[in-house]
């Protein structure tokens, strides 16, 4: 699907507010997920292995929400765009309309949570 990408202890993957370009999916180690809050970097979670990074904004053509860090080495598949979107255009529609609905409740309740 797409290309592997290894992070080292501290690699920023993903940068709070820049535009986004891909996802990734999470092979192997453990990314920290951080937001500046208050002018404080908070940890807000983490991406374990078998899951996603980068998705809500990939998703809906939004800027970044969170910074997204290695937490030690890790690998990442890249997903981007092209790829998702001619496996997601072979779906039925009712599975991108839940899609769009499912990432505008999630980029509320994250706008809500964070004011």
């Amino acid at each position: 699907m797409g290309e592997k990408l290894t992070l080292l202890a501290d690699e920023v993957l993903i940068k709070e507010g820049e535009p986004s370009t891909e996802m990734y999916f999470l092979i192997s180690g453990k990314l920290k997920v951080t937001k500046v809050i208050n002018g404080e970097e908070k940890i807000l979670g983490h991406i374990t292995t078998g899951q996603l990074a980068g998705e809500m904004s990939f998703l809906d053509k939004k800027t970044r929400s969170a910074n997204v860090v290695a937490d030690g080495e890790c690998e990442v598949l890249i997903i981007p765009p092209e790829k998702f979107e001619k496996v997601l255009y072979e779906l039925p529609d009712w599975v991108r309309t839940l899609q769009n609905a499912l990432i505008s409740r999630l980029r509320k309740a994250d706008e809500a949570f964070h004011k």
